[in-house]
């Protein structure tokens, strides 16, 4: 198992590097191009771009939610880590790591598209949507509110 561990940090760097990389995408995005006599195409790639951009968010969510399943507490790394500099990250409580989880799908969940099946993008089925997104929150509150990580049986978990 210590492979999903070693697996999942790296699609949570991947994603942190991709979101760090991407984060002047609309300049990017124009360089060589004539934004005027192209506009749909790239109107099409800025929205492209948001949709991957929420993406990655709700996929640090994903490798969050399964690595507390598996471990409690890990580092939360928000940043894509330089190897000879940002050797040790402190261990989160699961309590943060159910609050990072929430609010990277609450902060991005506007961002995703609703259903790839019924828009115009239908070739692009299989992507995160809205509905996994929520499910992946529905999932991690539902594990908080649970008698193993909710001793005292709050009711507001």
């Amino acid at each position: 198992m210590s492979y999903l561990y070693r697996n999942y940090y790296e699609g949570i760097r991947a994603a942190n590097f991709f979101l760090d990389y991407s984060k002047n995408g609309r300049q990017f995005l124009a360089l060589n191009r004539d934004t005027v006599t192209d506009v749909v195409n790239y109107n099409k790639d800025i929205q492209s771009l948001a949709w991957y951009r929420a993406e990655a968010h709700i996929a640090k969510a994903y490798y969050y939610a399964e690595l507390i399943k598996m471990y409690g507490g890990v580092p939360i790394i928000e940043k894509t880590l330089q190897q000879a500099t940002d050797m040790y990250v402190p261990k989160s409580t699961y309590e943060q790591l159910v609050d990072f989880i929430v609010s990277e799908i609450d902060n991005n969940k506007a961002a995703l598209q609703v259903n790839w099946k019924t828009s115009s993008y239908t070739n692009q089925d299989g992507r995160f949507s809205l509905g996994s997104a929520l499910a992946i929150k529905a999932r991690v509150l539902l594990y908080a509110a649970s008698p193993l990580h909710n001793a005292t049986n709050d009711v507001t978990k």
